[in-house]
């Protein structure tokens, strides 16, 4: 596993809702070389995947968990009718779900941002408003990567990327429901994509480059859509054409980035 802080800010944990949870925590945690805790799911928490857990109802699949200072004004951020929220069981800590059935988690900050190596891309069926939903939830900008395939846009708090947006149009086996992925930072991801295969999981995007990094998205041995990552540069804002989009309050932070990038 690899340091990603360089470029991300993740001020964010991640849940996993899946079938056989027991067996799926034991996976991930030998397929990313973890040493084993005394139980599973144990050593996944130490970079930063807080809970594997059975599925609540029909919703399964990677969830992230976003840290804010202030739950409640960060619902209060969202139009009316946009989003539903779904009992977590911790009023403090709600699932909230938007208009596209895109699921995240809130959660309180409790001191200083995790040190984890996760991050995350929406795939969204309309960038635009899953942008715009996402950047008045978490109180970030938004900017978007000129003449990007898949209308690419970054969530951002001060330069650093907090997650991605995007659409998967016109890649193949990607015909599916919006989704968040959760990336694994790794040091080759050709060799972890093998690993990945040799054990049940499917290749839906083989390793690609983009500007910021080598990827690639599969399917676990659950259906749970993930990746790995290996970053290519730390000041990705001099690597990659942008342009800001955001309204927030935030503006100014991400246009001196771009200006000093």
């Amino acid at each position: 596993m690899t340091d990603t802080s360089g470029t991300y800010l993740w001020e964010s944990e991640a849940e996993l809702a899946t079938d056989q949870p027991e067996d799926a925590a034991n996976y991930y945690e030998w397929l990313l070389g973890l040493p084993a805790g005394s139980r599973p799911g144990e050593a996944l928490s130490r970079i930063g995947v807080t809970d594997v857990r059975a599925p609540e109802g029909a919703r399964s699949g990677w969830i992230p968990v976003f840290l804010v200072d202030d739950v409640d004004a960060a619902l209060g951020r969202l139009a009316p009718g946009t989003w539903s929220r779904i009992d977590s069981g911790d009023p403090d800590s709600p699932y909230v779900v938007d208009e596209q059935g895109i699921v995240v988690r809130l959660r309180g900050r409790g001191g200083g941002t995790p040190e984890n190596a996760v991050a995350f891309d929406c795939s969204a069926l309309d960038v635009a408003v899953a942008a715009r939903f996402y950047s008045r939830l978490l109180g970030l900008d938004i900017v978007e990567v000129v003449d990007d395939t898949y209308d690419m846009r970054f969530l951002l708090d001060a330069g650093r990327i907090v997650a991605g947006i995007f659409q998967l149009h016109g890649v193949e086996r990607m015909n599916r429901q919006p989704a968040w992925i959760t990336y694994f930072e790794v040091d080759s991801v050709e060799e972890s994509v093998t690993r990945a295969v040799q054990s049940g999981s499917r290749v839906r995007i083989p390793p690609v480059d983009s500007p910021l990094n080598r990827y690639a998205v599969l399917d676990d041995p659950w259906g749970n859509m993930y990746g790995f990552s290996t970053l290519f540069a730390e000041n990705w804002l001099s690597t990659v054409a942008v342009r800001v989009l955001s309204e927030s309050s935030e503006r100014g932070a991400a246009e001196a980035a771009l200006r000093d990038a």
